[in-house]
């Protein structure tokens, strides 16, 4: 729903710098990835940018520690599909990440919260991956193809 409903964008950015407030589970980058991609849809470029490359350099750390951390994969590549609409990242960084996410686990239910992922940050990306004549939902397939 956030995807679709510019209204509940706001709403989001408070639940996710309340999520921020608990570190459960540990290390659990995914609120602030959140974060960050909820600022550059906001048009708080800055901000997100800052939170986001925040979020490569924790994710960086965890992977050094478990390179099949599915969960710190996810996002990391969310982070970076963000700094990508941003200009700051190379989509092909973010799809890399991603598939070796899918690699660890490719359970369904993470396919899934890929979708979720997806659709938060298809509106920063579309315009960008159209210039390129890319299509939003082959970067979607690519990523979630075994």
């Amino acid at each position: 729903a956030l995807a679709r409903n510019s209204d509940r964008i706001a709403n989001a950015k408070d639940h996710a710098e309340e999520a921020l407030k608990f570190n459960r589970p540990l290390n659990n980058p995914n609120p602030r990835a959140l974060l960050g991609i909820v600022c550059l849809r906001l048009g708080q470029r800055e901000n997100g940018v800052k939170i986001l490359e925040e979020v490569i350099r924790e994710t960086d750390k965890l992977v050094r520690s478990c390179d099949r951390n599915w969960e710190v994969l996810y996002a990391k590549g969310w982070a970076l599909l963000g700094l990508a609409s941003c200009g700051y990242a190379a989509l092909y960084e973010a799809i890399e990440v991603y598939e070796l996410a899918r690699l660890a686990s490719p359970h369904l239910g993470h396919i899934a919260r890929t979708r979720v992922q997806f659709e938060v940050i298809k509106p920063l990306l579309e315009a960008q991956l159209g210039a390129q004549g890319i299509e939003f939902e082959s970067i979607f397939q690519v990523v979630n193809t075994n």
